[in-house]
């Protein structure tokens, strides 16, 4: 059984102050109280007739470097929000927020644009926001004023976990990603499965999980209600929707089964934390070079077992859900999924064009798609007979097509990068697939930038990394040669699978021999 584990981190104020740490714990307070004052978050007054006060408490958590060392201690004052009554002490509460594709959208402008890029951080954000309504806020537990016990907070500013804090704060400023490494080594501990033993693929290819796998009985259900589910899907989907595109399909499996999940899904879910605590360094790389829109779009037709609905899967900005409606036919599945594709990618386009980085961005986006008869379609409405009852709103991207915004093009399924978004593929495939998305190890980013650092190009095959199957068997020439001139060779390192890691040529050798160096690999090449 796995339970969540925060022992570091005090559930009270009696627990802090009694903890060893009581004085870090104390500062902490402190400062977060005085930040408070500076901010002139409250004034101290009697509570008005009629009116009720809202409760709060403290929240404190260790924050760690990335190294595990603890960085510093720190305490947040956050108000009892669901105490809150619509209409007077909140009216609205949207806000609205950066969008993951935008930040990575924006890595990768700067990667080809050869930027430099800043990043800022706002010290108690929340507490800059005005209010529009009267709040009164109970004083903070243990820093209670001595004389003035019977006081309230009157709250000017928002403070952390009311309703309308985050809009507030939004109103008040109207207007990256690299690796999440520790932050899944945080879950992996959390959830206890860092001696668990490692995996290659997020999800077993023969997996099908389904209704039937639920909870049976009182007693079934009363054993899972024990396991944190919930607490797991929620982490891996904030890891997923980060920088990890290749657990996409396997943490939204898992999501849809929150409300009543059997062994069989937690064992899903479990699976997925053991393929992270062996990719934890798999990060995403953007790199120079032209900046151009391309999507690539597949549908899995009928696919979900308890409903037979599609799931889709898009590579750019990417997702994978289940669609609302039920797919009559593989073409229809796939058409739509196209049609969901296009949107994101004239959206992300229109991003790019406000920006002005490019003049390639304004070429029709290419749209890459393995079913011919759904690119059929989108051209000419031939099969009208078994498409009439498709519904008007999967249209639109005909008309961009038309009017040469999106061009339709054809890819072998071998080559569909998206197709690990709709269900389980082989290992061989899988890894392929999310390589093709940019999904690196932390060596190779880092070899790649001292690539980049040489005037000389290799061959294709050898800059880019060659597998052992495609050196074959001139593998034991190979490492001679990098041995007879003092380099790392490429896939210098083997994994338990017998398969080869990808590891760029360097070296500090001058350049002229390392034109000679280059001549003879030339000659490996499959």
């Amino acid at each position: 059984m796995c339970t969540p584990n925060d022992e570091d981190e005090p559930t009270s104020v009696e627990e802090a102050l009694s903890s060893s740490a009581r004085n870090e714990w104390m500062a902490a307070m402190k400062d977060e109280l005085s930040s408070m004052e500076k901010n002139q978050v409250c004034e101290l007054i009697d509570l008005p007739p009629g009116r009720k006060t809202i409760g709060n408490k403290w929240v404190l958590k260790v924050k760690r470097k990335a190294d595990g060392s603890i960085d510093k201690y720190k305490a947040r004052l956050v108000a009892k929000g669901y105490t809150q009554l619509r209409g007077v002490d909140y009216e609205d509460t949207f806000s609205p927020v950066v969008r993951f594709a935008s930040i990575r959208l924006i890595l990768a402008i700067v990667a080809q644009q050869d930027l430099e890029l800043f990043h800022m951080d706002v010290k108690t954000a929340f507490l800059n926001g005005k209010l529009d309504e009267e709040i009164y806020m109970a004083q903070p537990e243990g820093f209670e004023v001595k004389g003035h016990e019977r006081k309230v907070c009157h709250l000017k500013r928002s403070i952390y976990s009311l309703k309308q804090s985050s809009r507030q704060w939004y109103f008040r400023f109207h207007h990256a990603i690299t690796s999440i490494e520790t932050y899944i080594k945080k879950i992996i501990e959390r959830f206890r499965m860092h001696n668990s033993k490692l995996i290659d693929t997020p999800m077993d290819k023969a997996c099908t999980l389904t209704t039937d796998h639920c909870p049976k009985n009182d007693e079934e259900k009363n054993r899972m209600s024990k396991v944190p589910y919930a607490a797991a899907v929620g982490s891996l989907m904030y890891a997923m929707l980060c920088t990890r595109p290749d657990i996409c399909y396997a943490v939204g499996l898992v999501s849809r089964y929150q409300s009543n999940p059997g062994p069989a899904h937690w064992n899903a879910v479990k699976r997925i934390l053991r393929y992270l605590r062996g990719t934890t360094d798999l990060v995403l790389c953007y790199h120079g070079g032209d900046l151009r829109l391309r999507a690539y779009s597949d549908a899995d037709w009928g696919a979900d077992r308890d409903e037979h609905r599609s799931t889709s899967g898009g590579a750019i900005s990417w997702y994978s859900k289940k669609k609302s409606c039920i797919a009559l036919s593989t073409m229809e599945s796939e058409y739509v999924a196209c049609s969901a594709t296009v949107q994101e990618a004239v959206w992300l386009r229109s991003f790019i064009q406000a920006l002005g980085v490019t003049a390639h961005i304004d070429e029709a986006i290419a749209v890459h798609c393995e079913n011919t008869a759904a690119l059929d379609f989108v051209k000419d409405p031939k099969y009208h007979g078994k498409a009439k009852h498709i519904g008007l709103r999967y249209h639109f991207i005909r008309a961009l097509v038309a009017q040469g915004e999106v061009s339709m093009k054809h890819i072998p399924t071998g080559r569909m990068v998206a197709d690990h978004l709709t269900k389980p593929i082989a290992r061989d495939v899988f890894l392929s697939h999310i390589r093709s998305m940019g999904l690196r190890r932390h060596y190779e980013s880092d070899w790649a930038e001292k690539l980049s650092m040489y005037p000389w190009i290799m061959d294709d095959a050898v800059s880019r990394g060659m597998s052992r199957k495609a050196v074959g068997s001139n593998w034991n020439d190979m490492r001679a040669l990098g041995r007879k001139f003092n380099i790392t060779p490429c896939c210098a390192r083997e994994s338990s699978a017998a398969e080869l890691e990808y590891m760029p040529i360097v070296s500090e050798k001058p350049t002229s021999e390392l034109v000679k160096i280059t001549e003879e690999m030339k000659s490996f090449k499959a």
